[in-house]
């Protein structure tokens, strides 16, 4: 194995923001003059020839504005010119590139924030077709039925100490690369054998990828595999393997997926990560089960895609069966699947429905897009972000976005290109596309090496704005603009951008003043505090940072009815959940399908997607820790206001008090007890104490124990920051005095008074006048607190 290292800074091309960039359908023209726009709407209508047209198209597509994306190029010493594929490490920023060549056909990339180098370029025994890395094990599938492991030693190639290298007992003479196993892939038939109509076989690996971690008690791997082994996968021809790293002399199992050669198969990351999609030239999309026995494919359908050439007719697309180059799970949403092929579309598929009829609930294709889709990568940060590559050099950002989803009419899913890129070769596809935090790197099959940066701007017009001057009830008039705008409503739109564009830093130092000039609004004549007449505004901010949880695998499944197919094969009616009963849809229909997509999209698409790491940016970023506690201030005081109101309503009945869920509201209050006496010690002045009072007298007669700890709990608080005042002569200390609790400490006294019949299940009467009624001694509240 030989090794060379090149001059990574002659070997650079910085391209900073030259190319197009970003536009959403509207670009200028090529002749220079201001003003004129490119029409996409009849650049294919009826008007003009096919071919006037396709260069009017290709033309506008080199322009426009170039705000959107900032990219930095390398062209790879490859002197074949015929990269194939390309992997990204998931914890170091480095990257390796394959090459077709016999000579020097594996390339070591570090990637810095606007900069590729070359770090070390070596040759292999064999051409390379297909790449995967985990740590510090790189895969390679080659085109003699064979997938190669190596080791590589990242920290000598990022320039690391030589101590923290896997090769210190060797020095620094060991290699940075060394093989460590190879596997002998399975193929479904004899490849010297093509029956007629079959395309001929090959023996190149066409996908190498790892397993991610499985879940524990997913039934898989099986028990015989050692807990610290890694797994990965290999596609040969139409057949999957499953390999065992540690055991090279046999794959794990060998599953026959199609009988035309599969392009594309990939793990699905989201827990128990035991489903697989595969896909290939027969565009058909299988999806296999390693929990099951025998046979894994569990569900497969044919893609309604026409093959390529036929957009150029502009008769749309009547034929079926175009190749599937490509295939992405959602990193987010568990049940989503892009695939994208030779018809130059790209599909997205709702599992839950897809067997139903075949059909996708969204597709994606750009008037410009003259080309197949080589490569899919779904965006790391954003829920609705979908990358393509395509053969006519071209990367494209789509954005994602659900319509009309409050109203009871069917919604509709549109796409917009918020930025793109084309390669500065004359020839050549996007052979290989990997996303990355907020930049994507493509290779072209030329060796051009491609890192685009979505710039702020670009990634804030890309989300729909939910801020409307509906929202900003009791805001002052007189903080408008020349254009009817308040400074409330600016700013909460700043927020808003800026958590599109995932600056939270910058979203946090606005919120605060946004908080804090809501707390301070004196406008009205009501004595409700004033966070309450902001609360929708309060629920707008709270719903931006809102953390959602990860979709559990237990909540969907593959639809359990098997349907024909048009290509004769047949869905398997068994369920993939194995934990719990799933949610399934009982109306398979498309508009159903449309509808729950469009619900799940507009929920995981605005804001923060699922899963999103907040607390460690918050760890990270001490005002995003501050923006995000006073908003869990307010949020709780306005909780708390309403359940108060809840309570009193429901006082006149006779009955307990529930939520929207059926829930007593006494118990709500008990969960969020710790918090209460947190926040009323930090903020005082938000938490009165004629709710506090309230709120104590809510929980008392269900749970007597918990309603006097947390009322302890609140004067302990108290206490607290009224010596702390003492101490520093704040002048503030008459508005945290002890004595504003009088009420509460003689709630706390005498508990028995608010007693109820618990047997009846009635509540509790917690007004002032039966308090009053009776003859109780008001104690004295300064020898309370001593």
């Amino acid at each position: 194995m030989a090794t060379s290292v090149f001059d990574t800074h002659s070997a650079r091309q910085s391209v900073g923001s030259t190319g197009s960039g970003s536009r959403r359908h509207s670009l200028l023209s090529t002749d220079g003059r201001a003003g004129i726009q490119y029409d996409y709407a009849n650049a294919w209508g009826a008007r003009g020839d096919k071919l006037s047209r396709w260069r009017r198209a290709y033309l506008a597509s080199d322009t426009g504005d170039s705000s959107g994306v900032q990219s930095t190029s390398l062209a790879l010493p490859d002197e074949s010119r015929f990269t194939t594929c390309m992997a990204m490490s998931e914890d170091q920023s480095l990257l390796a590139a394959g090459s077709g060549s016999y000579d020097t056909n594996m390339f070591f990339v570090q990637s810095l924030d606007d900069q590729l180098d070359v770090k070390a370029s070596f040759a292999s025994k064999f051409p390379i077709y297909s790449l995967a890395f985990k740590g510090d094990l790189l895969m390679a599938g080659t085109d003699r039925n064979t997938s190669v492991l190596y080791k590589v030693d990242r920290a000598r190639l990022l320039g690391y100490a030589v101590e923290n290298s896997i090769d210190a007992a060797q020095g620094v003479d060991g290699p940075l690369v060394r093989c460590v196993g190879t596997y002998k892939n399975k193929a479904a038939k004899s490849i010297d054998i093509a029956a007629p109509g079959s395309h001929i076989p090959t023996k190149r690996v066409a996908c190498v990828e790892f397993a991610p971690a499985f879940a524990s008690g997913s039934g898989w791997p099986p028990s015989s595999v050692a807990p610290n082994s890694e797994l990965f996968l290999s596609a040969l021809g139409g057949v999957v393997n499953i390999w065992d790293a540690t055991r090279n002399q046999q794959a794990l199992r060998v599953e026959k997926v199609s009988a035309q050669p599969v392009c594309r198969a990939t793990w699905s990351a989201q827990a128990p990560a035991t489903l697989v999609a595969a896909a290939g030239f027969d565009g058909v999309i299988s999806i296999l089960d390693l929990r099951r026995r025998g046979k894994a494919v569990a569900w497969r359908t044919a893609q309604p895609e026409a093959a390529f050439g036929a957009w150029l007719g502009g008769d749309g697309y009547s034929s079926a069966g175009a190749c599937i180059n490509d295939v992405a799970w959602s990193p987010f949403v568990p049940y989503w699947l892009a695939t994208g092929g030779e018809g130059g579309s790209v599909r997205v598929w709702d599992l839950r429905y897809a067997a139903a009829d075949g059909a996708a609930v969204a597709t994606l294709r750009h008037p410009t897009n003259h080309g197949a889709i080589r490569s899919l990568a779904w965006s790391a940060t954003h829920a609705d972000l979908l990358s393509t590559g395509t053969s006519d050099k071209s990367w494209w950002l789509h954005s994602l976005r659900a319509d009309d989803v409050a109203s009871g009419a069917l919604p509709s899913v549109q796409a917009a290109v918020i930025a793109d890129k084309r390669s500065a070769d004359d020839i050549g596809s996007v052979v290989a596309l990997h996303a990355k935090g907020s930049s994507f790197y493509t290779l072209s099959s030329c060796g051009d090496l491609y890192a685009h940066r979505v710039t702020p701007s670009a990634l804030a017009g890309a989300t729909a704005s939910r801020i409307t001057g509906d929202d900003m009830q009791g805001a002052s008039e007189s903080t408008g603009d020349m254009q009817g705008e308040t400074v409330l409503e600016r700013d909460m739109k700043s927020v808003e951008a800026a958590v599109s564009a995932r600056d939270l830093k910058g979203a946090a130092e606005v919120v605060l003043n946004v908080v804090q000039r809501l707390r301070a609004d004196s406008a009205g004549d009501s004595d409700e505090h004033p966070i309450l007449r902001h609360a929708d505004s309060i629920k707008r901010l709270c719903d931006l940072f809102k953390a959602k949880p990860r979709i559990k695998h237990t909540s969907w499944a593959l639809p359990p009815a098997a349907v024909a197919l048009s290509s004769g094969l047949l869905a398997d009616s068994t369920s993939i959940a194995a934990e719990s009963e799933p949610v399934t849809a009982s109306d398979a229909s498309p508009s159903a399908a449309l509808k729950d997509f469009a619900s799940d999209l507009a929920y995981v698409a605005y804001g923060l997607p699922p899963d999103f790491p907040l607390e460690s940016t918050a760890s990270r970023q001490p005002v995003v820790w501050q923006a995000l506690e006073q908003l869990n201030m307010a949020n709780l005081r306005i909780r708390l206001g309403r359940l108060v109101e809840t309570a009193d309503r429901a006082g006149d009945t006779g009955s307990v008090p529930t939520d929207a869920d059926g829930r007593p509201l006494w118990k709500s209050i008990v969960d969020r007890e710790r918090q209460i006496m947190q926040y009323a010690k930090a903020e005082p002045a938000l938490f009165d104490a004629r709710l506090l009072r309230a709120v104590v007298k809510l929980v008392l007669p269900h749970d007597c124990i918990a309603g006097l700890t947390l009322g302890l709990g609140i004067c302990q608080a108290y206490l607290s920051n009224q010596r702390l005042h003492e101490q520093r002569g704040d002048a503030e200390s008459e508005s945290v005095s002890c004595t504003m609790l009088d009420a509460l400490v003689h709630v706390l006294l005498f508990p028995t008074v608010f007693d109820t019949d618990t047997s009846a299940g009635s509540a509790a009467d917690s007004s002032d006048s039966a308090m009053a009624a009776r003859p109780v001694l008001v104690p004295n509240v300064q020898m309370v607190r001593e």
